[in-house]
């Protein structure tokens, strides 16, 4: 009864897989993608670069004929319809934000075990400045162990299609290409981190190298909105929180100046040309604001908090205290060094860790990055 129930199963995902393959001529011709097809006989495990939330479709395109199943945020186990969609469309394995917990380790051992191949993305983030980050210090020895050969697959344009922080996508060029297959035998004569750092290298993705080298419009509506999410220090007068975009124009309310956002991602009209160069800057100038604990009520907002573990919700109001180093909910005080993770999913929701439990703040207005910023700042400095 078990064989024939996996069997129904794997049928299910089969037909499924194709229905998606049957609509991806939309997704080529709307952004023009050119992914190169991945090769490789049996369960292999697929690592990939991430730069916008269409990912998963995108790496997709690149198994034709096999079904693919996704190693993902926990969180899109919590989204209602959408998490039914996908569920019934991919096989998707949960893992906890920005981690791998052993039990996401078991469920992708046994997805290969049945054959299936698995994609992760390894950096475990999605980049808001368009260049790669790096892959968890651990994936090296996690290959190693599940003895199955290794695809690199590098996709280029996909930032600029639809990044992190954007509001719309636009329409200009992805392309995905198999950078390297490593063989199991190959694997097991390198140690874990040569496996990383041949990771690192064959998904690094530099989208504003590429465009000075070979530009590619990508043209859209409202090209700047919504970046106030990824970079808010104005580098003209140095205010934090002050920016706020509208259009293609970045805008300080502080000094008024203006810097403008064209279809080549390219930045006119301040010091910066791209924004990797702008978020470059912006680390070291945020390490000042925090070691001088002056600021406070930054960054409030409103929006729902959940207890994930309690399965409890509330309306809150939060704000960033750089002064005492600590996130503000409503009139309570939680300081950085008391909490013991936290991160983002998208732009509009921050997960955190405390003494308290395990909660996720959801504002869509809200800027929620200087919080994540600052406390791994906070953290450093505390080990």
């Amino acid at each position: 009864m078990a064989e024939q129930n996996l069997e129904k199963e794997a049928r299910r995902r089969f037909r499924a897989w194709r229905f998606l393959q049957r609509v991806a001529p939309f997704f080529f011709k709307k952004y023009h993608c050119e992914m190169e097809e991945i090769a490789v006989e049996g369960p292999f495990l697929l690592i990939a670069n991430h730069a916008c939330n269409m990912d998963p479709i995108f790496a997709g395109l690149a198994s034709p004929r096999r079904p693919m199943t996704y190693v993902a945020s926990e969180h899109l186990m919590r989204l209602g319809f959408i998490t039914k969609l996908l569920t019934r469309f991919l096989s998707v394995i949960p893992r906890p934000k920005a981690s791998m917990a052993i039990d996401t380790i078991r469920a992708i051992t046994k997805a290969l075990k049945e054959g299936d191949p698995v994609v992760l993305f390894a950096e475990g983030d999605n980049t808001w400045n368009g260049v790669t980050g790096k892959v968890f210090p651990a994936t090296g020895k996690l290959v190693k162990m599940l003895k199955v050969p290794l695809v690199t697959y590098r996709m280029e344009g996909n930032y600029l299609t639809k990044p992190r922080w954007a509001v719309k996508a636009r329409k200009g060029r992805v392309k995905g290409t198999v950078v390297h297959v490593y063989s199991p035998e190959e694997l097991a004569k390198m140690r874990p981190q040569e496996i990383d750092a041949c990771m690192n290298q064959d998904i690094h993705v530099d989208p504003w190298s590429s465009q000075k080298e070979d530009p590619v419009p990508f043209k859209g509506k409202r090209l700047a909105e919504n970046v106030e999410k990824a970079v808010f220090i104005c580098p003209e007068c140095g205010s934090i929180g002050s920016l706020y975009s509208k259009g293609n124009l970045i805008l300080c309310r502080d000094c008024g100046h203006q810097t403008t956002m064209d279809v080549y991602g390219t930045l006119s009209g301040g010091r910066f040309t791209d924004l990797y160069q702008w978020d470059s800057w912006q680390a070291e100038a945020y390490k000042e604001f925090i070691d001088a604990r002056e600021k406070s009520g930054l960054f409030a907002g409103e929006g729902i908090m959940s207890d994930l573990e309690k399965g409890e919700e509330k309306q809150v109001r939060f704000s960033l205290d750089l002064a005492d180093q600590a996130l503000v909910i409503n009139e309570n005080k939680i300081l950085f060094t008391d909490i013991s993770d936290i991160s983002m999913v998208k732009t509009e929701r921050l997960l955190f860790t405390s003494p308290d439990g395990y909660f996720e703040i959801q504002s869509p207005n809200g800027i929620l990055r200087p919080y994540v910023l600052a406390w791994q700042e906070i953290n450093k400095k505390a080990e």
